[in-house]
C-alpha cells in the first residue's frame, strides 16, 4: 500500500510540476512575444515614420514637379512667325511691375521686337525688351565664329570712342536646353545699358535674337532691373524655330 502511494504521489507531483512548468513558458511567452513590439520599440517606430512624413515634405517644398513650371506660361500670349520660321510665348505684364506692359510689334523687313511701356498710356519707348532680326549674311561671311569675333571687335571700337565707357565680349547664352554663343555689350555709365545679341547661322540669312534694358530709361530700381531680366530669360526659354 505504501509503494503504490508513493509511486502515485510521485505522478501526482510530477504532473503539477509539468503542468506548472508549462503555464510558466506559455505566461512567459506571453509576457514577451517577439513578433510583438515593446512600448519603447512602437514609440520608435512612430518617431521614425513623423521624421519621414516632415522629409517628404521638405523635398517636394524644394523640388517642385514639372507641371508647375509649365504652367508659368501656360496663359502667355504666343506669336508664330511662319515667314522666318520662329516661335515665342511671352506675358501681358511683367510679374513684380505690373506697371509695365508687352507689346509685341512687326516692322519690315525682317525685324519684330518686343516693346515695353506703361499701362494706360500710348507711351511706348524705343528702348525694346526683345528683338527678333533676320537679315542676309554679308558678302565676307565665313563662319559663325569668326563674324562673332569681328562684331565683338567692332563693339569694343565703338564703346571706347564713347563717352560713357564699358566692354564687350563673347559669351554663351542659355536658350532653352541650348547654349548659344552671344555678343554681349555693357555701357559703364549710369544710365547702364546691357545689350545681349545671339546669333544663328540660318542657311543664307543670320537670325539675331537681340535684348537690353536699361535703368535709366526704365526709371526702375535695382530689383525691378533684375524682374525684368528674369522676364527676359523665362522668355527666351519659350523661343524655338519652327519648321
Amino acid at each position: 500500500m505504501q509503494k503504490g502511494f508513493g509511486l502515485i504521489g510521485i505522478l501526482i507531483v510530477v504532473g503539477i510540476i509539468a503542468i506548472l512548468g508549462v503555464g510558466a513558458l506559455k505566461m512567459g511567452f506571453l509576457e514577451r512575444n517577439p513578433f510583438v513590439p515593446t512600448d519603447e520599440e512602437k514609440s520608435a517606430i512612430e518617431m521614425a515614420d513623423e521624421m519621414k512624413d516632415v522629409m517628404e515634405e521638405k523635398n517636394s517644398e524644394m523640388m517642385p514637379n514639372d507641371d508647375t513650371a509649365k504652367d508659368e506660361t501656360a496663359d502667355w500670349k504666343t506669336y508664330h512667325n511662319e515667314e522666318y520660321g520662329f516661335e515665342v510665348k511671352y506675358p501681358e505684364t511683367i510679374k513684380g511691375i505690373e506697371q509695365y506692359k508687352l507689346l509685341f510689334q512687326e516692322f519690315s523687313p525682317g525685324t519684330q521686337e518686343i516693346f515695353i511701356g506703361r499701362i494706360g498710356t500710348a507711351d511706348f519707348p524705343g528702348l525694346f525688351l526683345i528683338g527678333f532680326i533676320i537679315k542676309e549674311k554679308p558678302s565676307d561671311f565665313v563662319s559663325l565664329d569668326s563674324y562673332l569675333t569681328k562684331i565683338e571687335d567692332e563693339c569694343r571700337k565703338e564703346i571706347q570712342s564713347g563717352v560713357a565707357g564699358g566692354s564687350c565680349s563673347i559669351k554663351e547664352v542659355m536658350v532653352g536646353n541650348e547654349k548659344i554663343s552671344a555678343v554681349v555689350s555693357r555701357e559703364s555709365s549710369a544710365v547702364g545699358n546691357t545689350g545681349v545679341t545671339l546669333h544663328f547661322d540660318k542657311g543664307n540669312d543670320l537670325f539675331l535674337v537681340n535684348y537690353n534694358f536699361a535703368q535709366g530709361v526704365l526709371n526702375t530700381g535695382d530689383s525691378e532691373e533684375e524682374l525684368l531680366f528674369l522676364a527676359i530669360q523665362q522668355i527666351l526659354s519659350t523661343f524655338k524655330f519652327i519648321d
